[in-house]
């Protein structure tokens, strides 16, 4: 399973889920404060399974992007932090979709930062 590297972190979601759960929201808060009043940008990319129409799961990743975003923004992130949001859907996994455990790593959303 994923860490946390340097400048990235990867909140993981339930099957079909658009909302984090306390665990993966503590992993974004300490995500946020690492980098308080740096400048720069927080690049937020959802993924998915292949579960699903690619049209379906492209629309999933995208109220994922956007809900974690919406918690950035609530955690009082700095000014001088440009959010940028993407939806990659399934057309990137982390993992083979043919195991419980591959699927569980590809219900994602890549959170990094790059400083300016």
């Amino acid at each position: 399973r994923f860490g946390v590297t340097p400048g990235k972190i990867f909140p993981f979601f339930l099957f079909s889920g658009k909302t984090l759960k306390a665990q993966e929201i503590a992993k974004l808060k300490d995500f946020i404060t690492k980098h308080q009043g740096a400048k720069g940008v927080i690049i937020i990319d959802g993924h998915s399974d292949a579960s699903g129409t690619s049209a379906t799961n492209l629309i999933l990743t995208m109220h994922r992007t956007a809900h974690v975003a919406s918690l950035i923004n609530n955690m009082g992130v700095s000014k001088d932090i440009k959010i940028e949001l993407r939806a990659s859907g399934d057309s990137k996994p982390a993992a083979s979709n043919d195991t419980a455990e591959g699927r569980d790593q590809n219900r994602r959303v890549e959170v990094s930062f790059m400083a300016r």
